[in-house]
């Protein structure tokens, strides 16, 4: 779950030109493709860098995770844990879409996808789209409940908290002082 965008990071751009060679499109834009070097007509993929993975795992879990809590706890226990896991997924899903967001600003964004997705249940429009295709009533539920908005508080602030918590990896080791 760690973003670092500092000259020490092992994923610091490679070139002024490309702000962040890792995840960047190549720049000629025309194939579409990520390119392996940034550099004009070049098509290929780069291999994912470690945060992404990182990332990809840990929403991997939560979702194991959350499933498991929805379809095995039951009451508001198992309610308040499901939703506070799909805040956490959701803090995920916007620190890998969106990796140059400070953790702060990932888990504002993540709490605002979650209020506006919970506010849509106000609307028919989640319940009727469940009767069509069941597995979305996972997704975008289908009863507002204000108990959620806390829910999805608690959950955003665990994952800034176990995000900003990770220790972040050196480029370079710490050289041991000459006595």
């Amino acid at each position: 779950m760690e973003r670092s965008e500092s000259p020490e990071s092992p994923e610091s751009p490679e070139s002024p030109e490309s702000p962040n060679s890792l995840d960047s499109p190549n720049s000629s834009g025309s194939s579409g493709s990520w390119g392996t070097s940034g550099s004009p007509g070049t098509s290929g993929t780069r291999p994912p860098s470690r945060i992404r993975l990182t990332l990809i795992a840990a929403g991997a879990v939560v979702i194991g995770t959350g499933l498991a809590v929805h379809f095995t706890v039951t009451g508001p226990v198992g309610d308040f844990a499901a939703d506070a896991l799909y805040a956490v997924l959701a803090y995920l899903t916007v620190s890998f879409i969106a990796r140059r967001l400070r953790p702060e600003g990932s888990a504002a964004v993540a709490y605002v996808i979650c209020v506006a997705i919970e506010a849509a249940q106000l609307s028919p429009g989640p319940a009727a789209l469940a009767e069509v295709f069941p597995p979305a009533r996972l997704v975008l539920g289908t009863t507002f409940a204000p108990v959620d908005l806390l829910a999805y508080a608690v959950g955003v602030a665990v994952a800034l908290v176990c995000d900003r918590l990770i220790p972040r990896r050196r480029r370079r080791p710490i050289s041991p002082t000459a006595t």
